[in-house]
């Protein structure tokens, strides 16, 4: 298992290789190792790379996979069998992900995305987190980032609830980001949850790693909902996709006293679209319970592909 996962890390450290051309270097290939990888790059995307070369990063990251592997994490190629096949409905999805914790919590009927801005208002700390407890209990995995705020409250939520919780990392799971949650991270763990990264350990968090993770959150996840962002936030990148791969989405309309506000603006953004289910808390008729079910109409009917050889 260790050769073939360095093979696949070792092309994806080859530069102008990312996820998605990984993918397609893969297909176009007779089976995962070195020789084919190197030959399918050359006649594929004009990129040369010599064995030797390839050797030289391969053996780090050989080294690099053993310590992660004897420090407790999980490595699943895409052709695991415990790999999310829900994935696989990406363009650009993790050939490899790093898995510390159970297993068992990545691969469940129905979970459910919840994120937000770091900087929730009161009404978000207090509205939002009663949103955030309905919604864990319909379904059966809450799946967020770990950050501070938002993020948090929807950990929490599934913990108070006692179903798993998997938080998506920017970064190797040596290290918790942000640090501030790392009492969190180890509750997720005590809880049956799971912590989760595309990244080898030593790899630090960078800009881009965000914007990566957040589409692995759209990826597992049945379904999503908002509880409050800017339009600029990161969180719409993982809304953005959860649309674009037709996943139910869900959004907390903001309290009438900041309608205008631009930290509300990713909200407004998603309300407009009459497929986005609004909750509004500050409702007469209180719909949380009805609009909170109409975010699980389509349960079980995102297809999960069984395939677990090549792309």
């Amino acid at each position: 298992m260790i050769e073939k996962v360095s093979d696949i890390l070792t092309l994806l450290e080859i530069k102008g290789i990312g996820p998605a051309k990984a993918k397609q270097v893969i297909d176009n290939a007779k089976s995962i190792h070195r020789d084919d990888f190197i030959f399918n790059l050359k006649e594929y995307y004009n990129c040369t790379v010599t064995k030797s070369e390839w050797i030289t990063i391969s053996n780090h990251i050989k080294d690099t996979l053993e310590r992660t592997v004897n420090s407790g994490i999980n490595c699943l190629p895409f052709y695991d069998k415990n790999y999310p096949k829900i994935l696989n409905n990406l363009s650009d999805p993790p050939l490899i992900l790093f898995v510390k914790g159970e297993v068992s919590s990545i691969n469940t009927s129905f979970p459910f995305a919840i994120v937000g801005t770091r900087n929730p208002s009161k009404f978000t700390i207090d509205k939002g987190a009663e949103v955030c407890e309905i919604i864990s209990a319909r379904c059966d995995c809450i799946v967020s980032g770990l950050a501070l705020g938002c993020d948090s409250i929807a950990h929490k939520s599934a913990i108070n609830f006692g179903i798993p919780t998997i938080a998506v990392l920017p970064n190797g799971l040596d290290t918790i980001y942000p640090k501030e949650n790392i009492n969190l991270a180890n509750n997720i763990l005590d809880k049956g949850g799971a912590l989760l990264s595309e990244y080898l350990i030593g790899i630090k968090p960078q800009r881009h790693q965000f914007v990566a993770r957040d589409r692995i959150q759209a990826g597992l996840s049945n379904a999503g909902f908002l509880l409050e962002s800017s339009k600029k936030g990161g969180s719409m990148h993982c809304m953005r996709k959860l649309k674009s791969l037709n996943r139910t989405i869900g959004s907390l309309v903001p309290p009438k006293s900041q309608t205008n506000d631009m930290n509300w603006s990713g909200n407004q953004e998603l309300l407009k679209d009459h497929s986005c289910i609004s909750i509004d808390t500050e409702s007469e008729n209180n719909p949380n319970s009805s609009s909170i079910n109409d975010l699980f109409m389509n349960k079980n009917t995102i297809e999960n592909f069984n395939q677990t050889t090549l792309f």
